[in-house]
């Protein structure tokens, strides 16, 4: 790949296992600043499924690419590349603000006819509250990085952020920055059209990053396909300790999609 061309399809997602285009298929788009390493708790307990976790531009393997400004059009880009891999009704799922990613990748990829077999929030606010907290950082007078410092300032001074402590001053620096980029990126407005994708959402019992006032059920109104609801034990890090519950989940999801039963 050179500064001019995009990655491969391929490239674009860090792969524990090689693809192989036969598996059902799970894509997982990681938190705010996040990369896979959250997601390398499921690894062990995801057998016979391709596991993908995205990899953002302007990071890690892709740091020679401009890091993203517009989410649309990221979104817009992560379509091709899953289009790019041949991959028949994979399950598209996201933590947190990889939820709201993940949602825009959905819709771009259904305006190409390309038919995903299940999309599933993982503690994830909906595309309603990240709207209202934009329009909390205009009342404040913030532009969307200000606000989105001002969050992550917030987070960390109460234990919300990092999710592991981070003794590295230049590691948690550049995590800093991520955060920052991927929270901007969220409070830009997205398309209000419902998907009809059948949507999964996974929340947590004792969330303590999510405002109490976006309950279990706060996606259903996002697709007017099947929805369902799994409320699970922990908080917003829930998968860290107990890998198997999300992982029982994505396998599940991703052989019933493959399989046309959602359909």
């Amino acid at each position: 790949m050179t500064a001019s061309q995009p990655p491969a399809p391929l490239e674009c997602w860090w792969w524990p296992r090689p693809y192989q285009a036969s598996l059902p298929t799970v894509l997982f788009f990681p938190g705010a600043g996040a990369n896979h390493a959250g997601e390398q708790h499921l690894v062990p307990h995801l057998a016979g499924v391709n596991f993908g976790v995205w990899r953002m531009p302007g990071r890690s393997t892709r740091s020679e690419e401009p890091p993203p400004e517009n989410l649309r059009v990221l979104a817009d880009e992560c379509a091709s590349a899953i289009l790019g891999l041949g991959c028949r009704r994979p399950v598209l799922a996201g933590k947190s603000f990889g939820g709201l990613f993940g949602y825009a990748v959905c819709q771009a990829l259904e305006l190409r006819e390309f038919e995903v077999g299940r999309f599933i929030p993982v503690v994830s606010g909906h595309p309603s509250l990240w709207r209202m907290d934009a329009l909390y950082a205009k009342t404040r007078g913030h532009n969307p990085r200000q606000h989105a410092l001002w969050r992550l300032t917030n987070d960390e001074k109460r234990g919300a952020w990092p999710p592991k402590k981070i003794a590295d001053e230049s590691l948690l620096a550049q995590a800093r920055l991520h955060a920052v980029i991927d929270f901007s990126l969220g409070m830009q407005s997205i398309s209000r059209r419902r998907i009809v994708t059948p949507i999964t959402e996974v929340s947590a019992r004792d969330d303590e990053v999510l405002p109490k006032f976006a309950p279990p059920r706060r996606w259903a109104p996002y697709t007017k396909g099947e929805f369902t609801s799994i409320l699970v034990t922990g908080g917003h890090y829930f998968y860290w300790a107990n890998p198997q519950a999300l992982s029982t989940i994505l396998t599940h999801e991703a052989e019933f999609a493959l399989s046309g039963s959602f359909s």
